[in-house]
């Protein structure tokens, strides 16, 4: 199928689904071709059998063990969940502040 610029640009969605089904699209500027829709070609998948993927596992454990630390942290949710309840009381913290501030500056000027 040949399409001018314009009616691709009109009709993209229609192009790409004439393409996926295997026919070719020209794309035409000034009726000359300048572009070809072509069905794209889907990577393979590589295929692992059970005793690679067992095997797989078991250098995955190895690695954990080789370089273990040992140390037990906090995970990725419980840091932000501390980092947010920490925002929200010096939040707080800083709101009270400010509230007083109009009351200390009435008791400097009277001084």
């Amino acid at each position: 199928m040949v399409a001018t610029l314009k009616e691709g640009q009109q009709d993209l969605p229609r192009l790409v689904e004439l393409a996926s089904n295997g026919e070719d699209v020209v794309i035409t500027v000034d009726g000359k071709p300048k572009a070809k829709l072509t069905r794209a070609e889907s990577a393979p998948v590589p295929s692992v059998s059970p005793a690679e993927r067992e095997q797989w596992l078991k250098e995955l454990q190895e690695l954990r063990e080789k370089y273990a630390t040992g140390k037990q942290g906090l995970t990725v949710e419980q840091i932000l969940e501390e980092d947010r309840a920490d925002r929200h009381s010096s939040c707080g913290r800083l709101m009270e502040f400010t509230s007083q501030m109009p009351a200390c500056t009435a008791l400097q000027s009277l001084s």
